[in-house]
């Protein structure tokens, strides 16, 4: 999976939060977000976060940005 990198509710690096099963929580208010989907799934936070189609071409990943 590949999201973007800030919360939408503030903007906070996600890449510095914990991971739990597909939940990506915020470190600065913990508000969570599924990381299939971008869907928030906690508050703060009240609008999803940019998902990105990926897939796996040999042994890289690709992702695609458009």
């Amino acid at each position: 999976y590949a999201i973007e990198d800030l919360c939408s509710h503030e903007e906070y690096y996600l890449s510095e939060g914990e991971l739990n099963d597909h939940a990506i929580e915020c470190p600065k208010h913990s508000a969570c977000f599924d990381i299939r989907t971008g869907q928030h799934l906690s508050p703060p936070a009240v609008s999803p976060i940019k998902t990105y189609p990926t897939r796996i071409e040999g042994e890289s990943v690709q992702v695609s940005v458009t």
